[in-house]
C-alpha cells in the first residue's frame, strides 16, 4: 500500500516589477494552483519600493496560504520551474535585481530548515514589511517557529520602513476552505 503523503500548510511571497507586474502575478497563481497545491488564503497586493538595490519599476507583491502535499524540496523545484516558466531570468553576479516574476517560500508547516537550496521560515522576512504587511492580512496571529513571535508581533518590531500601498487589483483565484 502507498503511504499518502501528509498535507502541508504553507505561505509563498509572490512579487514582481517588470513587465505587467499584475498580469505576472496572476499567472504564477494559476501556476500555483495547477502544480502546487490548492489556495486558502490570499491577500491584497501591495506596491512597494525595491528592497536592496536599485530600481525605478515599484514592486506588486502578495502573499498566500496554500494545502499541498508536496515535500519542502519538491515545493522548491516546482517554484522555481514557475518563474522559468513565467520567463524569469536569474542573475549570477547579483541577488537582488529586477524581476517578472519572484515567488517565496515564507513558511512551510511549523518547519526550521535548511539546506544549500533554502531556509525556512525565509530568512528575511524579518526585515520585509512588503512580506509582512501581507501576511498579515491572511496570518495574523501564525506564531513563527524561529522567532515565537506572531507576524503582528514581527511587524510591531520591524524596521523597514518603506512605504506600501494597497492597490485596488482583485487576483482572480480558486479558494478552498
Amino acid at each position: 500500500m502507498e503511504k499518502l503523503k501528509k498535507e502541508s500548510t504553507i505561505y509563498l511571497s509572490i512579487g514582481s516589477n517588470l513587465g505587467d507586474r499584475f498580469l505576472n502575478i496572476q499567472n504564477a497563481i494559476e501556476l500555483i494552483e495547477e502544480s502546487i497545491g490548492s489556495i486558502v488564503n490570499c491577500s491584497s497586493i501591495y506596491e512597494n519600493p525595491p528592497i536592496e538595490f536599485e530600481a525605478e519599476e515599484l514592486f506588486y507583491n502578495c502573499c498566500l496560504s496554500l494545502k499541498t502535499n508536496l515535500t519542502i524540496e519538491e515545493l522548491i523545484i516546482k517554484t522555481q520551474a514557475i518563474e522559468n516558466q513565467i520567463g524569469r531570468k536569474k542573475n549570477i553576479v547579483s541577488v537582488y535585481e529586477s524581476r517578472l516574476i519572484d515567488i517565496d517560500i515564507i513558511y512551510f508547516d511549523n518547519l526550521i530548515y535548511s539546506s544549500e537550496k533554502i531556509i525556512v521560515p525565509h530568512v528575511k522576512l524579518y526585515e520585509r514589511k512588503f512580506v509582512l504587511e501581507p501576511m498579515k492580512e491572511i496570518a495574523m496571529d501564525l506564531i513563527d517557529p524561529k522567532l515565537n513571535l506572531s507576524i503582528l508581533e514581527l511587524l510591531e518590531k520591524c524596521l523597514d520602513n518603506s512605504v506600501l500601498v494597497k492597490t485596488t487589483k482583485s487576483l482572480k483565484l480558486k479558494i478552498t476552505q
